[in-house]
């Protein structure tokens, strides 16, 4: 985040008020350097552009962090996860980044039964951690073929770098002079 001249970002706003889909977008990812949320962002997380609504929700959850605001974002950044071109990738790269808050959320909106399962689960995957770990076991049992797959590929993944990590700190342990 980086302090910024205000008149710089009153003309950032005002491209963002008028541009095309491309401006609008590239206002909001610079707008995502700002030190403090802006409320403008937000009516861009209704854009009729799915990449405008992506970089709204990036712009807004590095600029506020408002938990209240999660299940909004979240849903805004699945529905990416089935889009064209760079969008998925954005929204789930995104969806890592904001790791183990969205889980919960992530894990909630699981229960639709749409195209963007399979990579949701997969998100989890790339978050890691314990609350993801307890969201995938019982995934693996899912009716839908897809999803049961992408957690235990998810799953294996998890204990496979678990498995490495506790081997490097064994061996550290044992021969202390590698360090």
């Amino acid at each position: 985040m980086s302090s910024e001249d205000p008149s710089a970002i009153q003309k950032r706003l005002a491209r963002l008020a008028v541009g095309d889909a491309e401006e609008r977008f590239q206002c909001l990812i610079e707008l995502a350097e700002h030190d403090a949320p802006l409320p403008e962002v937000v009516a861009h997380l209704d854009d009729p552009d799915p990449m405008v609504r992506v970089a709204a929700a990036q712009t807004r959850w590095q600029t506020s962090r408002d938990t209240a605001e999660l299940p909004k974002l979240v849903r805004i950044l699945i529905q990416g996860l089935v889009g064209d071109g760079d969008l998925p990738l954005m929204a789930g790269t995104l969806l890592v980044q904001m790791g183990a808050a969205v889980v919960p959320e992530l894990t909630r909106q699981l229960d639709r039964q749409d195209a963007a399962a399979p990579l949701v689960v997969r998100v989890l995957g790339e978050i890691g951690g314990s609350q993801a770990i307890a969201s995938l076991r019982p995934l693996v049992d899912h009716p839908r073929s897809e999803v049961a797959q992408e957690a235990r590929q998810a799953l294996d993944e998890l204990n496979a770098e678990a498995t490495a990590d506790e081997g490097e700190e064994g061996a550290l342990r044992s021969n202390p002079d590698a360090l």
